[in-house]
């Protein structure tokens, strides 16, 4: 990733905000600690990747590795997980999950990812 590039998505993600929470009861079958571990979680810069309604589940092949980085593909356009943006330690859902920043796009007009929390080695 370019100097610029690198600048402008630590611009975005430094100074946008973080959106409310979207659980309409979907997820009441989720154990309250599991809820409340996921709501804990925090990117590398320390913003908070929301719950587990504000999240996308990607199906196994919508995830995979590039290189030494991950990527997701959402709305049929392959996206790379910045660094800062990977869930470090154990994945206690058992599958990804990847958040998105609000409607921010990137320079090359793709959604921003906020957070990713890999899922198991396929």
């Amino acid at each position: 990733m370019s100097f610029r590039r690198a600048g402008i998505l630590l611009f975005v993600l430094t100074f946008s905000a973080v959106s409310h929470a979207r659980d309409y009861g979907q997820y009441n079958a989720v154990p309250p600690e599991i809820k409340t571990w996921i709501e804990s979680l925090r990117n590398q810069f320390g913003y908070p990747c929301c719950a587990t309604a504000d999240g996308y589940r990607p199906e196994a092949v919508d995830w995979d590795m590039a290189g030494n980085h991950y990527r997701v593909k959402i709305d049929n356009s392959w996206i790379v997980v910045p660094d800062t943006a990977v869930i470090k330690g154990p994945n206690r859902i058992g599958h990804a999950v990847v958040w998105l920043n609000g409607g921010w796009l990137d320079p090359d007009g793709h959604r921003i990812v906020q957070c990713f929390l890999p899922g198991p080695a396929s």
